[in-house]
């Protein structure tokens, strides 16, 4: 549909080489996604529910057989086209496993159908402008050698099932079950009232199976040396109308087949009858690993369109190969590879994958969020001549792998507070301490920041931040939350970071105990405003020590012996060489909280924003012995910032202080 006689300036574009190039890479991006086969049954299907089957009817169908009838002739129909479509095109390089996780050493192959296969690690095109090989791309030194160990004519056992015999399951398609009793020829199977299919046909089912079930089943036998030795698999077929296939027991493919599969289950598709008698290849590499030294079985569940049709055919081949490299592409860490297959001067659309080495699961255990950007800073000058004037458009989240291990972002997704989903993001694994970002406006992000951190940046989410709080949801693969919290911006929260151009910075996200993403005293504002994305933005208890030269450098010691060691000093940003008055409190004080006046135990002394190596836990206790910790006994009451790097803080005990009770408190700091 693109040399139409009516629209010849349309034509004319594709003696461009890279319009024709960006055509084809369009068609097949599409076919992966809302254009594949079960995505063009899904809109069809979508559609005529809203239609209805009794609507239907009133506009001219006979009954409901015909109206499905014709819904299956029109998805047939559009599926055929697209794949007739797809073959007009330079095919593309296909991977001996389509991305995913993978452990350490993973060697990534390829197996093209003709040409040469051209690769980049970077997130390049191997194509550049034009049509010639990019500087970056790496030639893939390789092939496949294929040997066919299934073949049309061999030697196959057949049965029509009832609904006791076989026994239910899937136990019929492994290699133990015993299939004696199972009708014996040769491929290929089925039968035809008309004789259509009769040169494909050797096996005939014309008694055993028209008007009597709508399946059938195969089991064909073969034997492999050396199993473990092929990386590649193809399993081809002419069907009619559908089928589900099993390696040793294991499903390896399908074509219009239900979810929920029985013994006289029907084809949910047709299949036409030209198109029928052609193979029909499916890339089955992925599980190869699922061939045995020995005796294999390639057990089929042939599908009918209905009772009554007037043919059936099924005719599989299985054929195996072992890429041949001689510089396989050895996985060490995760990355995205771009390949295309270079057939001439023609290329193929690119074939992505993105492979995660060696990681696991994101979880509440291990991924964080660091810091967030709410309520950037107006648009300078220079800002609002590169066209940026929202202010939102300077928003950020950070989020951090606190974990020892390298994650999997891979299904990760924000779902509340703002819209992004890791599954097709730049970056989709994290290695432990490193932070990743995702941006309002990528344009608007490096105008401000620059672009030393757009290795860091996963990519842009949709919709923004509130400036005055709201419910932030991270979900996992699973639909189960990361983190889930609402943030504000009043007091107990830190003010600065709501019209201060500051940014929300979680304290100590590598520390115990873990910080509670929904406790505002996990939170302070950023040292600058800004804020510190992809970076830490806070100091160490190492590098504060030797740049004040402290002669006695243990946390616990007191050069300066005014009463306060030298992690408090650190602290609080006093000077530990120089005798300081005590700057924090603890003590029985009267509150006014919602209307009411009474007394409260009260701590209040000074922070070090950028202390964040620092975990501080007030507590109270009675009687010296049990120390009680945590918002369910004391509560930041308020925060004041009073320089770029210090601020003071209040707490409060949950429960009023009577007067006739004994109260003690102590404010406790761990290194971390």
């Amino acid at each position: 549909f693109r040399h139409r006689g009516d629209r010849l300036w349309y034509r004319r574009l594709f003696n461009d080489p890279d319009f024709e190039q960006l055509y084809a890479d369009r068609w097949f991006y599409h076919r992966d996604r809302a254009m594949s086969n079960k995505g063009i049954e899904s809109i069809i299907n979508g559609q005529a529910a809203e239609i209805g089957t009794t609507r239907a009817i009133r506009q001219g169908f006979s009954n409901e057989g015909s109206w499905n009838s014709e819904l299956n002739t029109f998805k047939n129909w559009l599926t055929t086209r697209a794949d007739w479509y797809d073959g007009q095109f330079t095919p593309r390089p296909v991977y001996n496993q389509n991305g995913g996780e993978v452990p350490g050493n993973f060697i990534v192959k390829f197996s093209p159908s003709s040409g040469t296969i051209y690769y980049t690690t970077d997130g390049s095109d191997p194509r550049i402008s034009g049509g010639d090989i990019s500087p970056s791309a790496i030639q893939f030194e390789g092939g496949v050698t294929m040997t066919k160990v299934v073949a049309e004519g061999d030697r196959v056992k057949v049965t029509i099932p009832t609904a006791t015999a076989p026994p239910p399951g899937l136990g019929w398609t492994s290699a133990l079950f015993n299939d004696t009793t199972w009708l014996t020829g040769t491929t290929g199977i089925g039968y035809d009232r008309v004789n259509t299919y009769d040169p494909h046909i050797d096996l005939n089912l014309d008694a055993t199976m028209d008007r009597v079930n709508t399946s059938a089943y195969l089991r064909l036998e073969f034997n492999l040396a050396n199993a473990s030795s092929y990386d590649v698999m193809r399993l081809q077929m002419k069907y009619d109308d559908g089928f589900v296939a099993y390696l040793n027991g294991n499903l390896i493919a399908s074509e219009n087949s239900p979810a929920s599969l029985v013994w006289n289950s029907d084809a949910t598709g047709g299949h036409p009858d030209t198109e029928a008698i052609n193979f029909v290849t499916f890339e089955v590499s992925a599980h190869v690993g699922k061939l045995v030294e020995g005796t294999n079985i390639l057990a089929i569940h042939g599908l009918n369109d209905g009772i009554g049709s007037s043919d059936f055919l099924i005719s599989p081949e299985l054929e195996v190969g072992q890429s041949t490299v001689s510089n396989g592409l050895v996985l060490n860490e995760s990355v995205l590879i771009t390949a295309r297959t270079r057939d001439g001067s023609a290329w193929s659309a690119p074939a992505e994958a993105y492979f995660l080495v060696d990681t696991i699961p994101a979880s509440a255990k291990n991924l964080f969020i660091s810091e967030f950007h709410y309520r950037p800073a107006d648009a300078n000058a220079t800002e609002l001549a590169a066209g940026f004037t929202d202010r939102d458009d300077f928003e950020f989240i950070e989020l951090m792998n606190r974990g020892s291990q390298t994650i999997n972002l891979s299904g990760v997704e924000f779902i509340d507070g703002v819209t992004f989903d890791f599954s097709t993001a730049e970056i989709r694994s994290l290695a432990p301490g490193t932070r990743v970002l995702i941006v309002k406006n990528l344009a608007a992000f490096e105008q401000r920041y620059g672009s030393k951190f757009s290795s860091q940046i996963a990519g842009e989410y949709s919709g923004n931040l509130s400036n005055d709080g709201e419910l932030i949801t991270l979900v996992d693969a699973t639909g189960s939350n990361i983190l889930s919290f609402t943030y504000n911006d009043q007091s107990p929260w830190p003010e600065e970071p709501d019209g201060d151009s500051y940014t929300l910075v979680l304290i100590s996200p590598t520390g115990q105990p873990i910080p509670e993403h929904g406790d505002p005293s996990s939170w302070r504002a950023s040292a600058s405003p800004g804020g510190s994305p992809g970076d830490t933005g806070s100091s160490n208890y190492n590098d504060w020590k030797i740049a004040n030269g402290l002669p006695i450098p243990e946390i616990d010691a007191d050069p300066d012996r005014d009463g306060r060691d030298n992690l408090l000093e650190y602290f609080e940003g006093t000077n530990p060489n120089s005798s300081d008055l005590a700057s924090g409190t603890i003590a029985i004080e009267s509150l006014t909280l919602e209307g009411i006046a009474d007394k409260y135990i009260v701590f209040r002394f000074r922070r070090n924003l950028t202390a964040d190596d620092v975990s501080l836990a007030p507590q109270i206790s009675d009687e010296l012995n049990n120390w009680l910790e945590g918002p369910a006994n004391i509560v930041l009451h308020e925060r004041t910032r009073i320089s770029d790097t210090e601020e003071n803080l209040v707490f409060r005990s949950t429960s009023p202080s009577r007067s006739e009770s004994q109260k003690f408190g102590r404010l406790k700091l761990q290194l971390k």
